[in-house]
């Protein structure tokens, strides 16, 4: 088991989330986005609220058994290599993150990785286990996607997903999801509870995953990991 630990954090890799995730666990993930909703500064899809604020904070420090709870967090060693790989830029945020973690997390806590759908920030050995286990994720379930009803966006793209027993979705705004919360959450609520979630819809599909949780649903802050699982994937590593 690979761990990082930080001012007595510990901080599960994207292997071991992803194998509490085959085991029946959810995720919420926090990362740049998040963080910076939390702190009230705007991101590309949704603009800040004090409700908004107080929700992230509620899911990062949550202890509902059974939601994982996923942060950007590397150590000096994993950020050197990823130096070698990556944006900069990109690196750079993962290192501002962990001082506002610090102030933010719960120190009792134990955290998992928001890189789980992030294979180009975090240095992975084994992409075959990585892949493998998203896709067994889904494998013979009933799969309810939450996003967008965007044709080149998420889940309508061609290979991602394969091998489960049937598919429905609830389409959710592109922009200011969060705004319409309450209606997809109602939405969501009216299927049986054997349905997988998997959620792309920025900080709204965070609190989702602890709302459905809460109710019973596996739920699957999936974030842009379908950017690597269609037929025709984003590179993994991207040019300084």
């Amino acid at each position: 088991m690979l761990t990082v630990s930080h001012t007595k954090v510990v901080v599960h890799d994207p292997i071991e989330t992803l194998k509490a995730m085959n085991a029946g666990a959810s995720i919420g993930r926090l990362g740049d986005g998040e963080i910076k909703l939390i702190l009230f500064t705007a991101m590309r899809f949704q603009e800040p609220s004090e409700a908004l604020h107080l929700r992230l904070l509620e899911v990062l420090r949550s202890n509902l058994p059974g939601l994982l709870v996923g942060v950007p967090y590397l150590t000096d060693a994993q950020i050197a290599d990823l130096r070698e790989l990556a944006d900069q830029q990109m690196v750079d945020r993962f290192v501002s993150h962990r001082a506002r973690l610090n102030a933010m997390w719960d120190p009792a806590k134990v955290y998992h990785s928001a890189f789980v759908s992030r294979p180009d920030a975090w240095p992975i050995t084994d992409y075959t286990e990585f892949f493998a286990l998203w896709r067994s994720l889904w494998k013979g379930r009933h799969v309810v996607v939450v996003e967008p009803n965007v044709p080149e966006y998420c889940f309508n793209q061609p290979g991602v997903l394969t091998g489960h027993a049937s598919l429905e979705q609830v389409f959710v705004p592109k922009k200011r999801a969060f705004d319409r919360y309450d209606r997809i959450l109602k939405r969501c609520l009216q299927f049986p509870k054997d349905r997988l979630f998997l959620m792309a819809a920025g900080p709204a599909a965070t609190i989702l995953a602890h709302d459905l949780h809460a109710e019973g649903y596996q739920a699957l802050d999936v974030g842009h990991i379908w950017r690597w699982l269609r037929d025709d994937p984003d590179p993994i590593r991207r040019p300084k």
